[in-house]
């Protein structure tokens, strides 16, 4: 396509290039060919314009900046070699994200630096993931053990609940059920917990009376591994 697209000798490449797949072009021929491979860069120079821009605008939106002031890398042979394509491409970005400042960077050896970060950070992940397996490998329990968990932890609710056995049980439990609404007189700390799938929330309240009523709230979220 760079070939054919060449602005003195393009037609000629797409003669021989024709000539070499077996064909017997005339100049019709090859200045259909021509055109053809014009739409196919011009299509695939929008294309990638399009998706660059949404990663600007993204970018733009998440800095918060009215105007966006990026260097982006660029490699490829369609890239360098292509009479036209850069051309295109940079006409079609600056209309889609007039209110960003690009420069272009070639890069050398792009895609092979590229899979070398990504085949770093591949196994950084990986040894990150063994190490999160060994410390959890001393917290793993058979069946028999977690029912032994759930015997223990069942008794000690119900010690919890009664009302003779409140004051020993390990497990301090208070009835499931709202047995009263605030009502503005409430003083001390309150202690709020949520277990969800992939978070354990925690909400301490400290309610002071006196001659200034304060309420202090401190909220964490704890992400459980998984």
């Amino acid at each position: 396509v760079s070939a054919i697209e060449k602005n003195k000798e393009g037609l000629h490449n797409a003669k021989e290039i024709l000539t070499r797949l077996g064909v017997e072009p005339s100049d019709d021929d090859c200045i259909s060919v021509q055109h053809v491979c014009t739409i196919v860069s011009f299509r695939s120079a929008n294309l990638v314009a399009a998706t660059l821009g949404a990663i600007l605008n993204r970018l733009r939106d998440n800095k918060g900046t009215p105007r966006l002031r990026t260097t982006v890398g660029v490699d490829g042979s369609l890239y360098k070699t292509h009479p036209q394509y850069s051309r295109r491409f940079h006409k079609t970005l600056r209309r889609l994200v007039p209110d960003s400042d690009v420069r272009f960077l070639l890069s050398e050896s792009g895609s092979g630096k590229g899979a070398a970060m990504v085949t770093a950070v591949a196994y950084r992940l990986a040894e990150q993931h063994r190490q999160i397996e060994e410390t959890l490998a001393h917290f793993r329990l058979t069946k028999d053990m977690l029912l032994e968990v759930k015997k223990r932890m069942r008794a000690e609710m119900d010690m919890g609940l009664r009302k003779q056995t409140h004051d020993k049980a390990v497990v301090k439990m208070l009835p499931s059920f709202v047995r009263s609404t605030p009502d503005g007189t409430e003083h001390g700390d309150f202690l709020a917990l949520d277990l969800g799938g992939t978070n354990f929330r925690v909400l301490l309240v400290k309610i002071r009376s006196g001659k200034k009523r304060t309420v202090e709230m401190h909220n964490k979220i704890y992400a459980i591994p998984i």
